[in-house]
């Protein structure tokens, strides 16, 4: 029954995808949204709202096609460390222990609401991109993708704790410079983790990028209604998957916006103002850069959650990835 609904749910995908357009040409929209964008966000609204399992499916195949198009150059599972071990991908090869100034390693922490995704999912969407653009600057980079196990099969703080497992082992792994980069539910992990590095006192990475982040899980902040339209999701997806992640208790403790910012590295975030989470996003570049963060904020105003991704093949995702190399860039000069 279960592979049955997941089948149903693709090809309702697919329909839905099909009758899109003429909803956006039909129905009321922003007007600062393009027609493009609008239909992106009214199709993955629908495609998110299903049941979790069936979203999950979804994405999974997504991320075999992508695994097809954009091959990673092998896998690995770390070895414990603090009791817990996490299974990775590596793209563009492993960093050597003996790299070069120009080199660097990219732990990747992906995105999905903690309920759905895996290390492939924007393997095409995110890392091929980033290392494209890094290229076009003369920056080696290779990336390390983690596939963290999903909710509600695990909560909170699990994802957390194969985070800094990763991290860990990947700094004894190599003696070159570490980036972080994680999007939406990943930027989420990228911060705690940046938080844990800071107060547990380990080597610091040269800098994060966030995408979209989701910094306070609640999701009560007024563009969670402000929004509502013109994202991805609708706000009771958002609620539903943070319900099957972290217990009530926890919720303040998973959100990094409520945690310390001092001391940490630099920081890129990029969001778009279409976006529910976009308010919660402001209040933490503010929060940062009131603890004296170097910060990097880049905001496109008319553009939905994690656009980068979602809207990949636009001029506004191509300037994204040109800027995240020039930051990168900007750090290895430090």
């Amino acid at each position: 029954m279960a592979l049955l609904a997941n089948v149903a749910s693709l090809v309702w995908l697919v329909v839905h995808g099909l009758v899109a357009p003429l909803l956006v040409l039909c129905c009321p929209r922003d007007p600062d949204q393009l027609f493009f964008d609008a239909l992106v966000a009214r199709v993955l609204r629908s495609q998110t709202a299903l049941a979790h399992g069936s979203v999950r499916f979804n994405f999974n195949v997504y991320g075999h096609l992508q695994r097809l198009v954009f091959r990673p150059s092998s896998a690995v599972d770390t070895p414990n460390v603090q009791g817990t071990s996490v299974a990775c991908l590596w793209y563009d090869g492993r960093p050597s222990k003996k790299g070069s100034d120009h080199d660097i390693t990219i732990l990747y922490i992906h995105g999905g609401g903690f309920v759905v995704g895996s290390s492939t999912t924007q393997s095409c969407d995110i890392i091929q991109p980033l290392l494209q653009a890094l290229r076009a600057k003369t920056i080696d980079a290779r990336v390390f993708s983690l596939e963290y196990d999903l909710a509600p099969e695990f909560k909170y703080p699990h994802q957390l704790q194969q985070t800094i497992s990763a991290y860990t082992w990947l700094r004894a792994e190599t003696s070159g410079p570490i980036l972080v980069v994680g999007d939406s539910a990943g930027g989420n992990l990228a911060a705690l983790l940046l938080q844990h590095i800071v107060r547990a006192n380990l080597p610091r990475p040269v800098g994060a990028i966030l995408l979209s982040p989701w910094v306070d899980i609640a999701g009560t902040a007024p563009s969670y209604a402000r929004n509502a339209a013109t994202d991805v999701f609708l706000p009771s997806t958002i609620a539903s998957w943070r319900d099957l992640y972290a217990a009530h208790d926890d919720q303040t403790r998973a959100s990094p916006l409520f945690h310390p910012l001092d001391n940490l590295p630099p920081l890129m975030v990029v969001y778009g103002g279409k976006e529910l989470m976009e308010d919660d996003i402001r209040a933490f570049v503010a929060k940062a850069k009131a603890a004296n963060v170097d910060v990097t904020e880049l905001c496109h105003r008319h553009k939905l959650h994690n656009y980068p991704a979602m809207l990949r093949y636009t001029a506004a995702a191509a300037d994204a990835y040109a800027a995240m190399a020039l930051f990168v860039a900007r750090r290895l000069q430090h």
